[in-house]
């Protein structure tokens, strides 16, 4: 859905983008991660033709990415914390007014069916300046999908939010991904809010990419595979090993590798009391990959 080939841009004489490459496949959710600094906010403003880069190459849907070009806009849908709303609109003026911009046939209509979406129903003719965090949040990602895009940008969208609120709204990421088969592509530098939600990633530091893909691909380019940890009796297995602490466990590189190492155990007469996956965390990957690909310490 989304290519970025070799992306460099500068504000000055500072390089913010250091040719930076990744590839988004469709109905994925994407976490580009990274600390404030890393190039983020400025990766979306390029893909979003609201900058210009200084070299390099993206499309979205066989689109190619250039500044104020109205097919890249239909396609698209943005929600990031500078892209404020009118406050002293109400929320059903505020979608109204954008759905107008977008030219949208049955534009009311559309607005009607969000606001019910987002349950902004009884808060529509409100201004919104009487919003919750919450429901502002709510509101701007209705106002994102108005004319149903295809690819979805999302800037730290639970920044703010409540942990009830937050969930509601990464139940509604999911549900556009997996089930509307919108593309999204969130940022955010709160690893462990990613780790839950997103099926692919990539590693944004200091303006280059330091790794990108699914999270076996990024296991398996840092050098660090999940194990298969067990509790039983009479485990026999060709790659059993013990760790210092006295468990047991078999390395493996995807769910196919523990189903085939479960059934190789049991056929090998094994007395399973407990199995589970362990591995690092999504934080603890990061910086083992930054630091490889720094050669050094990450911090």
């Amino acid at each position: 859905m989304l290519q970025a080939d070799r992306l460099v841009k500068s504000f000055g004489n500072h390089q913010v983008l250091k040719g930076i490459s990744f590839v988004i496949p469709e109905a994925a959710i994407f976490g580009l991660l990274g600390p404030n600094g890393s190039g983020k906010t400025t990766t979306v403003r390029l893909l979003n033709g609201l900058l210009t880069m200084d070299s390099g190459s993206a499309s979205i849907g066989g689109i190619d990415v250039a500044p104020q070009k109205p097919d890249l806009r239909r396609l698209c849908g943005v929600m990031t914390d500078g892209a404020n709303l009118y406050d002293e609109l109400s929320g059903r003026h505020n979608l109204e007014f954008f759905a107008e911009m977008f030219s949208l046939k049955e534009a009311k209509k559309r607005c009607s069916e969000l606001l019910a979406f987002f349950e902004l129903e009884d808060a529509a003719g409100r201004e919104v300046r009487t919003y919750s965090t919450g429901m502002r949040k709510r509101l701007m990602l209705a106002r994102a999908l108005l004319h149903k895009p295809r690819m979805l940008f999302l800037d730290e969208p639970t920044s703010g939010l409540d942990p009830e609120s937050a969930l509601e709204v990464n139940n509604l990421i999911r549900r556009l991904a997996f089930e509307d088969k919108v593309t999204v592509l969130l940022c955010t530098h709160q690893l462990k809010y990613a780790e839950g939600l997103c099926t692919s990633y990539g590693f944004l530091d200091q303006g280059e990419m330091r790794a990108s893909g699914t999270w076996e691909e990024l296991l398996l380019s840092a050098g660090q595979p999940r194990f298969l940890e067990l509790r039983g009796s009479n485990l026999q297995h060709r790659s059993l090993e013990q760790t210092v602490d006295g468990r047991w466990r078999i390395p493996i590189e995807s769910d196919d590798g523990a189903a085939l190492a479960l059934r190789e155990l049991v056929e090998n007469g094994a007395n399973l009391y407990d199995a589970r996956q362990t591995t690092l965390s999504l934080e603890d990957l990061y910086f083992a990959i930054i630091a490889k690909e720094r050669g050094g310490d990450a911090q």
